[in-house]
């Protein structure tokens, strides 16, 4: 799907800053694993990105601009077919974040991509809390054969 060289979220509306100035660090993650309805999670981060450039930038409760909040995309990560390998890629690619002490927003279209993030920050903020968004909660142990998919309920176990 990137038909750009560069994502930006917000795209021209919002200023780019580069990662040693950036207060947030934007990572996307296209990885996709045993999807219970469809493929194409693993493009989400691309969805998001694309659609952010039809958010408003002023909050019309608070009178916040978003856009000042010196945001930084990394390029997408994307992950090898091996559970094993994607998880520590993922959690890898969160740590270089977390370690430049930088707030991180992970995109994803999978639940699996919540894992690797999460145990990263578990393991430098032992008390971290954590905002997981989804269509659904699935509470599955296992689906398709693989536990990775839900192991993210294992991690988000694990920070409480």
């Amino acid at each position: 799907m990137p038909d750009r060289p560069e994502w930006h979220f917000g795209d021209a509306d919002v200023q780019a800053v580069d990662f040693k100035n950036a207060g947030i660090v934007i990572l996307p993650i296209c990885h996709e694993s045993a999807p219970s309805y469809g493929a194409g999670a693993g493009k989400g981060p691309y969805h998001i990105l694309d659609a952010s450039v039809q958010l408003e930038r002023i909050d019309e409760e608070t009178l916040f601009d978003w856009g000042d909040l010196s945001l930084h995309t990394l390029p997408a990560v994307i992950p090898d077919a091996d559970p094993d390998a994607a998880l520590g890629q993922m959690k890898a690619a969160a740590q270089h974040v977390l370690r430049a002490r930088k707030s991180l927003l992970t995109l994803g279209g999978d639940h699996a991509v919540s894992i690797g993030p999460i145990l990263a920050a578990a393991e430098m903020y032992p008390d971290v809390g954590v905002l997981q968004v989804d269509a659904h909660m699935d509470l599955r142990d296992e689906w398709n054969g693989s536990r990775y998919r839900w192991l993210f309920q294992v991690a988000y176990s694990a920070v409480r």
